[in-house]
């Protein structure tokens, strides 16, 4: 079986209250087929989703507002991912400055793989919480990959 080329991800999405952890609905694209959405996606038993390289960026407020998000890829070995799910296989912290609309990124490349397990029930997702004082921030994600 060919390995299935996978994109999950999220543009624009607004940031939840001041350090609230929000889950983040991604789209899923594979290779040509039709894309669908979700904040908990299941791995089919007996697949692995490897994970290739994920892209995470923030982008501050038009009114000038420092913030710092974390972003947490999340594992629910029982069902659906929820803001809590545990355990965490990715953390990653992205800022902005008190500088309007300022933009950061961090595109990380797993060159080795980051591999799930699938088993039919296990299922992964992201979630992010930002700390602000005023004017939220939103979040752009990528995570590509394969199954196989």
């Amino acid at each position: 079986m060919a390995n299935a080329r996978i994109t999950y991800y999220a543009t624009a999405v607004a940031a939840g209250a001041t350090t609230v952890v929000t889950a983040i609905t991604l789209t899923k694209s594979s290779d040509v087929g039709s894309t669908s959405n979700a904040a908990s996606f299941v791995i089919p038993a007996g697949m692995r989703f490897r994970i290739t390289s994920v892209m995470l960026a923030t982008r501050g407020h038009a009114t000038a507002t420092i913030q710092t998000t974390t972003f947490h890829i999340r594992v629910n070995t029982a069902g659906a991912v929820t803001t809590s799910s545990t355990p965490i296989i990715l953390a990653a912290r992205v800022a902005t400055p008190a500088t309007a609309s300022a933009w950061d990124r961090l595109i990380m490349p797993v060159p080795e793989g980051l591999d799930i397990m699938g088993d039919g029930t296990l299922q992964w997702g992201m979630t992010a919480a930002a700390t602000y004082t005023s004017n939220a921030p939103t979040w752009d994600v990528a995570i590509c990959g394969y199954e196989y």
